[in-house]
């Protein structure tokens, strides 16, 4: 099978949820992928390829960095996500963040793939000021 991932910002070294997740679809067999930004500054920090290349090597992961089309806030427009997404034809995509520009994917027409959207994070944007806009805004053009 083949899975990709799409995170805005990704950091080979850091201990967050993603790398965990990558790092045990290891013992799979799958083809995977993850299309990230090559915006490192969540990090205070630039791309390193060296720990790019390590990554993958330990993984088998093929990470794929793309330049930020748009960047608003720390949301992310990358170019050419959908060719590249395209040209690897994936069965899932795995699309981590809701609230954010990923989702503009999930309006154009009917894919080949299976998408799935999951933010440990949605609880916490449902509390913020701005939770009853979001809401709205996610249930007129999400949930059509």
């Amino acid at each position: 099978m083949k899975i990709i991932h799409v995170e805005d910002y990704f950091d080979p070294t850091a201990g967050y949820q993603i790398n965990e997740l990558l790092y045990a679809s290891k013992n799979f067999g799958d083809d995977v992928f993850l299309i990230t930004s090559s915006d490192m500054t969540p990090f205070h920090k630039t791309v390193d390829l060296t720990k790019d290349i390590e990554y993958e090597k330990e993984t088998g992961v093929k990470i794929i960095r793309l330049d930020p089309l748009v960047k608003i806030s720390s949301r992310l427009i990358l170019k050419k996500l959908n060719k590249t997404i395209k040209s690897i034809n994936p069965d899932v995509v795995f699309m981590h963040g809701i609230g954010d520009f990923k989702d503009l994917q999930l309006w154009k027409n009917k894919s080949e793939y299976k998408i799935i959207r999951d933010c440990h994070m949605s609880w916490v944007a449902s509390k913020n000021r701005f939770n009853k806009f979001f809401y709205k805004v996610f249930s007129v053009f999400l949930l059509l």
